[in-house]
Order: structure tokens, then sequence, then C-alpha cells
């Protein structure tokens, strides 16, 4: 999973994106990788900056096939190496 980070004051709300390419597999492994990734956003969202940040959250094809579990903390990961983990509860003390 690759996470891109646009913090800009004048971009107003928060809001993110969801790709998955033809390298992450077929159409169903796609939609799979997407969902996931929505899921991601919607459990963390209400953690994350209301403002200023536009977030793209790119589908890899390691995401299809791991647990939960491993999904989520690459998702903390990100955010601690984007500078968003500010407000973010670690996801290894939760998990």
């Amino acid at each position: 999973m690759v996470l891109k980070v646009l913090r800009a004051a004048n971009v107003g709300g928060r809001r993110a994106g969801f790709v998955a390419s033809r390298k992450v597999g077929g159409a169903v492994a796609r939609n799979r990788a997407k969902r996931r990734l929505r899921e991601l956003y919607r459990t963390h969202r209400s953690e994350l900056p209301r403002e200023g940040v536009w977030l793209m959250l790119i589908a890899r094809a390691a995401l299809v096939r791991g647990a939960q579990v491993e999904v989520d903390r690459e998702f903390a990961d990100l955010l601690r190496r984007g500078g968003l983990d500010t407000e973010v509860k670690r996801c290894a003390e939760e998990c």
C-alpha cells in the first residue's frame, strides 16, 4: 500500500482517493482492494486532521492477500511516516 498526502491551507476539508491498478489483479481483486482501503479510511477518518489534507491510497497486490491486522498496522505506519500520526492512536497498542 502507498499513501500520498497533499497538505495545503487552501484545499479545504479532508478528502481521500483510492486506486488499484491491474497489477493488483483482476476486477474482483481490484474491487476487493479498494473496499479494504475505503474501510481503512472510514475507521481512521475521525482520527485524521479535519482540514487541509487530501490522501491518496494506492493498493498493491499484497493488500488483497494480507490479514486485516497486518493491513491496519501498515496503514498506521504510513500515517506515522506521512506525519499524520499526531492524533492517531498506535495500532500496535490496540491490536
